[in-house]
């Protein structure tokens, strides 16, 4: 059970904006859901978060946290997050990366191996355990940081229209409710709940394209390059790709007819008109 205390003002309209984003993902009452979090203030305040209002709606929660192994700190980390999860009621599991302690040290970059291996572990695992959905904590800087990565490989609409709310990983829905809520936002949230979380030394190293962007956003915002206005310009990318996306859809309905093997036939001056 998880207890509340009399809300603050901030605290309560970044619950106000969670509910909202969390109505776009329509989980029934008696669903199971799974939650990532490596005890960072995103991923604590997304717990909190994500715990009370599942609550509310009779919905199964549990924590996952990936030991990754690349820290000494990491397995005692996972520790702490299982027993922060424990003090609300939240039951938690940590899953090991056996990988990762023998990546230490290299000087070439893994964190995209990394990502992977805690996404295949962690979809795996509500597989198993019959949750549909897993909540990551990516919030609206990371967002920002995704379309800056992006534009510098010179993506188009679909890349720079940066991360989509929901994402299938096989049968597993990846849903992140914290798109319009700003770092800021959540660390007042962890304060004002007095939730403890673990800084990560990595989030500081400028060996991070993202680390990078993160430590120029002044002046990006003195040239006119502000978080709202970055973040109304993805909108109207996501818009854009939706538009796309539903105009293939459409066009693939009318020029291809699928057989019960599962072969498709397409009808190619269809297709090209």
């Amino acid at each position: 059970h998880v207890s509340l205390q009399p809300l603050t003002q901030p605290e309560t309209r970044t619950r106000e904006a969670f509910a909202e984003a969390m109505a776009a993902f329509s989980l029934p009452e008696g669903a199971r859901v799974a939650v990532a979090v490596s005890g960072g203030a995103d991923s604590m305040a997304l717990l909190r978060l994500l715990a009370v209002w599942a609550q509310d709606r009779k919905i199964a929660v549990c924590a996952l946290t990936v030991d990754h192994g690349l820290r000494d700190a990491a397995a005692a980390e996972a520790e702490h997050v299982g027993a922060w999860a424990a003090a609300i009621g939240v039951p938690h599991t940590s899953l090991r990366w056996e990988n990762g302690s023998a990546l230490r040290g290299q000087t070439r970059s893994f964190q995209s191996a990394a990502r992977e291996a805690r996404y295949g572990l962690m979809t795996s695992w509500c597989a198993a355990h019959e949750c549909t959905h897993l909540f990551v904590g990516h919030h609206a800087d990371d967002q920002v940081e995704t379309f800056f990565l992006r534009l510098t490989r010179g993506s188009g609409v679909d890349g720079l229209s940066a991360m989509a709310p929901a994402a299938r990983r096989g049968s597993i829905v990846v849903a992140r409710p914290l798109l319009a809520i700003t770092k800021a936002q959540l660390l007042d949230f962890c304060r004002d709940i007095g939730q403890a979380w673990i800084e990560d030394p990595s989030n500081h190293s400028t060996a991070s394209g993202r680390v990078r962007f993160r430590n120029a956003r002044a002046m990006l915002a003195g040239e006119g390059l502000t978080h709202e206005r970055l973040l109304a310009t993805i909108a109207h990318l996501q818009r854009a790709r939706a538009a796309l996306d539903e105009g293939v859809a459409g066009l693939l309905a009318s020029a291809c007819v699928w057989d019960e093997c599962g072969v498709a036939t397409l009808d190619i001056p269809r297709l090209l008109s």
